[in-house]
C-alpha cells in the first residue's frame, strides 16, 4: 500500500501506465486503496465534526443546504469519490481520445489520480479541522485544490507519452476544469431538488 502511494508522488504517470500494462505485483488494488484512504478521511472528518461551509454572507437557506451536503459527503466519502470517477474519466477520455486508451483504462488512470488527491486531502485535513469556522478555511481549500490539480496535470503529462508535454499539461488542466463544471452542475441540481423538497414540506 505504502509503495503504491509513494510511487504516485514520485513517478505517477509511469507507475499507472506500468500497472495498466500488467506490472501489478508490487501494487495494492486501486479500488481497495481508494476505499481505504477515503474511509480514513471520512472517519476523521466525522469524528472531528469537520464543516467546510465557508464563512460569508450566504443566505440561511443556502447555508443549510451547504451544511447538509457537507455532512452527507463526510458520511459517504468513498461513495462520493466513486460517483465522481466516471465524470472525471469521461472528461479525460474525450480530451485525450487520440492517445489510444479505452474508457476502462481511463477509469484506472483516474482512480489512481483520485487516490493521489485523497492523500493530499489527508495531508491538509489537520489544517482544515483547525481553521473550520474561520475565513481562512476557503483559502486552505483553494490551496489544496491547486496542489491536487497540479499533481493531476503532472500525472497526465507523464502518462501520455505520445503527446508533447505542454499540450498534455493543458489537456490535463482542461480535464480538471471539465470535472469542476460537471460537479457544479450536479451541485446545482442537488440544491434545486433540496429546495423543492423543503418547499413542499412547508405546504
Amino acid at each position: 500500500m505504502t509503495y503504491t502511494v509513494r510511487q504516485l508522488f514520485r513517478r505517477p504517470g509511469h507507475t499507472i501506465r506500468e500497472f495498466i500494462e500488467g506490472k501489478r505485483v508490487k501494487h495494492f488494488s486501486p479500488v481497495g486503496l481508494l476505499f481505504f484512504i477515503a474511509g480514513a478521511y471520512g472517519v476523521i472528518a466525522i469524528s472531528s465534526k469537520l464543516d467546510l461551509t465557508p464563512v460569508n454572507n450566504m443566505t440561511e437557506e443556502f447555508r443549510t443546504i451547504a451544511h447538509t451536503l457537507n455532512e452527507w459527503t463526510a458520511h459517504h466519502y468513498a461513495v462520493t469519490q466513486l460517483m465522481i470517477l466516471p465524470l472525471l474519466s469521461l472528461a479525460s477520455f474525450l480530451l485525450f481520445r487520440k492517445q489510444g486508451y479505452n474508457f476502462f483504462e481511463h477509469l484506472v488512470l483516474n482512480t489512481f489520480i483520485t487516490i493521489q488527491k485523497l492523500t493530499i486531502g489527508l495531508c491538509f485535513l489537520p489544517l482544515l479541522i483547525w481553521k473550520q469556522g474561520t475565513e481562512q478555511i476557503q483559502t486552505i481549500i483553494n490551496i489544496q485544490l491547486l496542489v491536487g490539480t497540479l499533481f493531476a496535470c503532472w500525472t497526465y503529462a507523464q502518462f501520455f507519452q505520445g503527446i508533447r508535454k505542454p499540450k498534455a499539461w493543458l489537456l490535463g488542466f482542461l480535464t480538471q476544469v471539465v470535472l469542476m463544471l460537471e460537479a457544479m452542475l450536479l451541485m446545482g441540481i442537488f440544491i434545486e431538488v433540496f429546495s423543492w423538497f423543503n418547499w413542499h414540506k412547508l405546504i
